[in-house]
């Protein structure tokens, strides 16, 4: 099988040029919210003006955020949620119609978790054989106290607020815009079937993020490691993925289908992964700020920057839906 690797810091300069995502073009805040804490950016049009991180939701982090947030008293504010305490369970329903498949998912998202808890589905699709099923990934999300804390603090902020949207789910449009700016047309795509998003993470760790037919399948969140030097954390995020892709054979996995690989780390991490190790047909590796500039993101990044968490802020929180 054939692999690809692109250097962290020339990840965009080997392909053809593709077309970079467009942006709302007024001001907005995205709040990404972890267990390691947040950052908030505040972006107008493609440029990030300002990022804070906090590590957690006390008083007088809420206080400063805040500050922040009134200088601009128009400017939408999205949430984003990166934490460990959600729940992805995929599930099949009989073929019933269209119209009645919804009520059957909100009934089994009410009987399966809690009704505090953060809920919503994702219909996956018919099966093309036997009854033609159809398939829905229900994903949950537990309201931790610091999450509680952090709800309470953007709803007051309710004229404004835009939504609740979680990373992992954001991450197909994430990716289908990243394979355009690298000049991979999006109906051809690469051929491969399977697609994996590795992103380190500061408000989190490791997010992984596993994507079939361009679908959002199973994602997972390594905490951080205690040895932050980069021949640690990379060996880490080889581990994590081979790991992942040992647990994909449950849903069907086989090299055959091909897969493509996609890391956001440091260019340190991103020179000393071990390509061979994973059986990628396709690899790209990109440091926060070789990324920035392929999806035209500017202020985001410097280029010693070694997380992937206000790029990822800013291309979620300027996904037109959500803006």
């Amino acid at each position: 099988m054939g692999e690809e690797k692109k250097p962290a810091a020339q990840a965009s300069e080997s392909m053809p040029p593709g077309k970079k995502p467009s942006y709302p073009r007024k001001s907005r805040f995205a709040l990404l919210i972890g267990d390691e804490g947040a950052i908030l950016i505040y972006m107008k049009g493609n440029t990030v003006l300002s990022r804070q991180f906090v590590p957690d939701a006390s008083a007088s982090n809420l206080a400063e955020l805040r500050e922040t947030i009134e200088k601009d008293h128009l400017a939408p504010i999205t949430m984003i949620i990166d934490s460990i305490d959600q729940s992805f369970v995929q599930q099949t329903l009989p073929p019933v119609s269209s119209l009645s498949v919804n009520k059957l998912i909100k009934r089994r998202l009410d009987r399966d978790f809690k009704p505090a808890d953060i809920k919503g589905a994702i219909i996956l699709g018919k099966d093309k054989e036997g009854r033609k099923d159809w398939n829905f990934l229900m994903i949950s999300v537990e309201k931790s106290p610091q999450l509680v804390l952090w709800l309470d603090f953007v709803m007051t902020f309710d004229n404004r607020f835009r939504g609740i949207v979680l990373l992992s789910v954001e991450a197909g449009v994430f990716v289908k815009n990243l394979e355009r700016s690298i000049g991979i047309p999006p109906k051809v795509g690469t051929g491969s079937e399977w697609k994996i998003l590795v992103s380190h993470n500061k408000v989190g760790g490791f997010r992984q993020i596993i994507l079939r037919n361009g679908r959002l399948i199973f994602t997972r969140l390594a905490l951080p490691v205690g040895e932050p030097s980069p021949a640690v954390v990379a060996g880490h995020i080889e581990q994590e993925m081979i790991n992942t892709i040992e647990y994909l054979k449950r849903f069907g996995y086989h090299p055959r289908a091909g897969l493509d690989v996609y890391i956001l780390a440091s260019a340190e991490v991103c020179e000393l992964v071990e390509v061979r190790r994973l059986e990628a047909k396709n690899f790209n590796t990109f440091s926060p700020h070789a990324i920035a500039e392929q999806l035209g993101i500017k202020g985001a990044t410097q280029p010693t920057d070694q997380f992937g968490d206000v790029v990822l802020a800013a291309a979620v929180g300027s996904i037109r839906k959500n803006a």
